[in-house]
């Protein structure tokens, strides 16, 4: 369960395996999603539809960055 606070996308660890390293950290930190990147995400639902996601997204399948 989370406590509703940055369950967003971008702090997910589904999201942006497509990503460069670099940039995926770049979102991870800032949250910032001002260049409208969209990526794969990798959530056991989403895998076989190939979903792509906007880092400011969310859905209920959020799992924490591991640190």
């Amino acid at each position: 369960m989370t406590d509703g606070k940055n369950v967003q996308c971008g702090s997910c660890a589904h999201f942006g395996n497509d990503l460069p390293n670099e940039q995926l950290i770049q979102i991870r930190v800032s949250l910032d999603d001002s260049n409208e990147v969209v990526a794969g995400c990798d959530a056991p639902n989403n895998v076989s539809v190939h979903l792509r996601v906007s880092a400011l997204g969310s859905c209920d399948a959020w799992t924490p960055v591991a640190a």
